[in-house]
């Protein structure tokens, strides 16, 4: 019996594909083909492109072993694909069960809104910061699609992206950056981090918000010290740290990279680790 074993495998093989084909061909489970084809397709979408990014940040500017740097990677980019896999999954079913339960079998144009909400609020309402750029991404879009678009001849095709008017995006465009400039100026604290952290990589230490002068003004304010000398040491760091609660509460700009372990960049305090620093601190 042990001699036909080998002969009876390819049979086999031959049965199961013909029972999965007939499977997948049928009406009857379209709906089920659908959803799981969905999910696949965003675990493999965001794995590829959380992968690479990952990896160029974290090898590049990270800090920490190769190992270390290795796993915050896999964490980063199982964190994306399980969750955009997930997402994909939820949105289609509670689309499919929305046609068939609710409109008879009828698509209704708040079906995509309420999955996509749910779908959403469930996947991606944890704030991490995955979650967080993901969302940032896709409100920008969101933004985007807001702004007036550029004539097009009457052939264009109708599923292809209409362009945004030129006029609009440089407005747009000078709109934004007159806005994150005035934010990061006098409101930095409530800014994305990461952009904060972006920000402080190529203003401080140019004479935008940074060195002694802006702490000593900021300290004057709050009565903490009269003067600060004109190095800053670990003694200035822990009083700005200290006074940076305040700062908060009395609506006052806080001196650039005021923060718990990190001291004032200045021009006569060289920027030694500042690109690292910054990068890890947006991957952290």
């Amino acid at each position: 019996m042990g001699w036909d074993r080998p002969s009876q495998q390819p049979f086999m093989m031959e049965e199961l594909r013909g029972t999965l084909t007939r499977f997948a061909l049928d009406p009857k489970n379209h709906d089920f083909l659908s959803v799981l084809k969905g999910a696949r397709n965003g675990l493999v979408y965001g794995a590829k492109i959380r992968a690479p990014h990952a990896l160029v940040m974290v090898f590049l500017f990270g800090s920490g072993t190769p190992m270390e740097k290795l796993r915050k990677i896999l964490t980063a980019t199982r964190q994306h694909s399980m969750r955009l896999g997930a997402f994909v999954a939820i949105y289609k079913s509670l689309v499919l069960a929305q046609r068939k339960w609710l409109h008879g079998g009828k698509e209704d144009t708040l079906d995509t809104f309420i999955a996509g909400l749910v779908g959403g609020w469930y996947m991606f309402g944890e704030r991490t910061p995955v979650n967080e750029q993901i969302v940032l991404y896709c409100a920008a879009r969101c933004l985007a699609s807001l702004l007036p678009r550029a004539p097009v001849p009457d052939n264009y095709p109708p599923n292809k992206v209409i362009p945004i008017d030129n006029t609009a995006h440089q407005i747009f465009a000078a709109l934004t950056w007159g806005s994150v400039m005035w934010l990061f100026q006098n409101r930095r604290q409530f800014l994305n981090g990461g952009l904060v952290n972006s920000m402080d990589c190529m203003w401080c230490g140019s004479g935008v918000r940074s060195g002694t002068d802006a702490a000593r003004r900021s300290l004057r304010v709050l009565g903490q010290v009269g003067q600060v000398g004109t190095h800053s040491g670990s003694s200035d760091d822990r009083r700005l740290g200290a006074a940076q609660p305040a700062l908060l509460s009395a609506g006052r700009p806080l001196p650039c990279r005021v923060a718990p372990k990190e001291r004032l960049l200045t021009a006569t305090q060289p920027a030694k680790p500042v690109l690292a620093q910054c990068v890890d601190s947006q991957l952290s």
